[in-house]
Order: C-alpha cells, then sequence, then structure tokens
C-alpha cells in the first residue's frame, strides 16, 4: 500500500461498511487533490475491491460521452507523444475539469474490469 494514499484508504474503509458502494465521483473528489498517478489510483481501486467495498457511479447521463473524449484524447497523445499522457494533458486537450477527467479515467478502469 502506497503511503500517499493509505490514509485515504483508511478513510473510507472506516466510512463505508463491507459491500457498500463507494460513488465513483465522491472517490474522484477525494483522490484529486493528493495528485495521484493512474496506475496509484488503480492501486487504490484494487484495495478497496479487495475489502469488499464496489466502486460505482450515479454520475449524468452524460459520463459516458466524458468518458469518450477522455480516451479518445489519451489515445492521441499516447500517439504522439508515445507514452501514456499526464493528467494536465487530458486536461488542456479535452477542455474538461480536473476532477471530470479523474473521473472519467477512474470510470474507464472499472468499467475495464
Amino acid at each position: 500500500m502506497s503511503p500517499r494514499w493509505a490514509p485515504l484508504f483508511d478513510a473510507l474503509i472506516a466510512e463505508h461498511p463491507r459491500g457498500a458502494e463507494l460513488d465513483l465521483d465522491a472517490l474522484a473528489e477525494r483522490t484529486a487533490p493528493l495528485g495521484l498517478s493512474h496506475d496509484e489510483i488503480g492501486a487504490l481501486l484494487d484495495a478497496l475491491e479487495g475489502e469488499g467495498r464496489a466502486v460505482g457511479s450515479s454520475a449524468r447521463a452524460d459520463v459516458t460521452g466524458e468518458l469518450r473524449l477522455v480516451l479518445a484524447a489519451a489515445r492521441t497523445l499516447a500517439s504522439e507523444h508515445g507514452r501514456t499522457p499526464r493528467l494536465g494533458e487530458l486536461v488542456e486537450r479535452t477542455g474538461l475539469d480536473v476532477v471530470i477527467v479523474r473521473r472519467a479515467l477512474q470510470l474507464g478502469r472499472v468499467v475495464g474490469r
């Protein structure tokens, strides 16, 4: 467990009983100030799910469009730069708020499981 997100993990475990679903939007808002990488967010999601906490979304209907926009930008940037794009690059390319981009990335990871 990474010391960068361990305190958040502990708080989320304490706040949500086993079997409870954590809202993806709320999780995105809690992780945004930490500046976690995609891999760190993925590890946090894995750890939460390993402790019996599901991660889901009660998001608006346009979240699918946001996800498509972010994933298309990620593919384009990866092709242009030959590496995984940084969060700031995705925010700049899509014109979306950082929380929305993080949520889309987290949702993509959850959906891709």
